[in-house]
């Protein structure tokens, strides 16, 4: 069986699409990754020209700037439009031969709707796997409390002037993916893409990410934290956010808030460690806690003891289609706080092993927080996102498909 996974990048950081790709090559299939960019190099990754990449982002990112956010006001990045570019694809002999084909993440200028139409009329089993909420709406990644995916997405609320621009997107997503499948990575997921126009009559899978149980799991905290050269007697509290706080989907508005109304006894004992973004003056300032800056982190050896050395792992993400962060602290023993309304709540049974705080409520997050800090939790998960459970749920959807 031949598989074609179809993504905008193959990063050096671990992405869902590259694991998934990876997990059925190790189950003897024969898969391959076609991307526009790769920080990755080898012969089942198919990565189109890195030059031309860099030279059509420019252009992208010059469109984005001068036409979406400054003629049409676009108030957010979280919002994608698909250029009128073509990569033709379709014509390209690894997917003239493939059986199956996987769209994860196709945006930053990397294949826009006709592209994918010309995908789908190859005729292959074809699944789009929502990642995020791009393919159900008008272009955004998470639509939040917005309701207009469900509709028509007229009269846009990130935009000033949208020129109807959400809305003839999301009625030709409608059109292209009339009688694909679509796999959603959580119960919130699939409750997401049951309400969009373009998938509430589809075909909608559950189908969870997995958790490599080699990579990740519990060990000795103080053995750890001599490892990290971290305390032995404080306390952590660790928090992850790529992008800086200037990505607004973490949450972090609401954590510093929360972490600055502890009680006296943890603030004098306890320190945030935050990965993924390297030492602002403007976090230091915000927070009455020592904070220590780790940067990116690329290896996963570092994150699973990092994970093993904390009290707890703050994920107070507005948005999260599965969080992978929050199944892996879990593995390696750590309670997590995350919101209650978000797909990484669904591994959280609470006050068992973590906390669920009420939606963008500081006041329950805050509690969330002491009472992890506070108390023995027992922690674990459910081995239904295993490699073995995962890779069987995939493979029974693909044999149950006829075309």
């Amino acid at each position: 069986m031949k598989i074609v996974h179809i993504q905008s990048l193959v990063s050096k950081k671990s992405t869902a699409p590259h694991r998934l790709h990876k997990l059925m090559l190790e189950s003897g299939y024969d898969s391959k990754i076609v991307t526009f960019n790769s920080e990755i190099k080898n012969d089942k990754i198919l990565a189109l020209s890195t030059l031309y990449y860099k030279f059509k982002r420019r252009v992208y990112d010059f469109f984005l700037k001068n036409f979406f956010i400054k003629i049409l006001g676009l108030k957010t990045k979280l919002y994608s439009y698909n250029l009128y570019f073509s990569e033709n694809l379709y014509k390209l002999d690894v997917l003239k031969e493939a059986d199956v084909i996987y769209l994860h993440w196709i945006n930053n200028g990397f294949l826009n709707l006709k592209d994918l139409d010309n995908i789908i009329k190859l005729n292959k089993k074809t699944f789009i796997f929502l990642h995020d909420m791009w393919h159900i709406t008008g272009g955004c990644h998470h639509a939040f409390e917005c309701q207009k995916y469900t509709t028509n997405c007229i009269e846009c609320p990130v935009f000033e002037n949208d020129l109807n621009i959400p809305h003839k997107q999301l009625v030709e997503k409608e059109r292209i993916y009339k009688n694909l499948i679509f796999i959603a990575p959580s119960l919130w997921m699939y409750n997401k893409a049951n309400q969009s126009i373009v998938s509430k009559y589809n075909i909608i899978n559950i189908i969870p990410n997995y958790i490599d149980e080699n990579k990740f799991f519990n060990m000795d905290k103080i053995e750890s934290r001599k490892i990290l050269k971290l305390d032995l007697k404080c306390k952590y509290i660790l928090f992850g956010c790529v992008g800086g706080i200037s990505n607004k989907i973490k949450g972090w508005e609401f954590l510093y808030h929360a972490i600055n109304s502890l009680s006296l006894n943890l603030l004098n004992n306890t320190k945030l460690l935050i990965y993924g973004t390297e030492y602002s003056e403007e976090i230091k300032k915000l927070l009455n806690i020592e904070v220590i800056f780790l940067g990116e982190i690329y290896d996963e050896t570092k994150m699973m003891l990092l994970y093993n050395a904390v009290d707890v792992f703050a994920a107070p993400s507005l948005a999260e289609s599965f969080g992978m962060t929050v199944l892996e602290s879990l593995m390696c023993g750590t309670p997590v706080v995350t919101f209650e309304t978000v797909g990484s709540s669904e591994f959280i049974v609470h006050k068992v092993n973590g906390f669920l705080a009420k939606y963008k409520n500081i006041q329950s997050l805050h509690e969330g927080l002491e009472f992890c800090l506070t108390n023995n939790l027992s922690v674990g998960v459910d081995n239904k996102y295993s490699r073995k459970h995962v890779v069987e749920l995939h493979f029974n959807l693909i044999n149950e498909i006829n075309l």
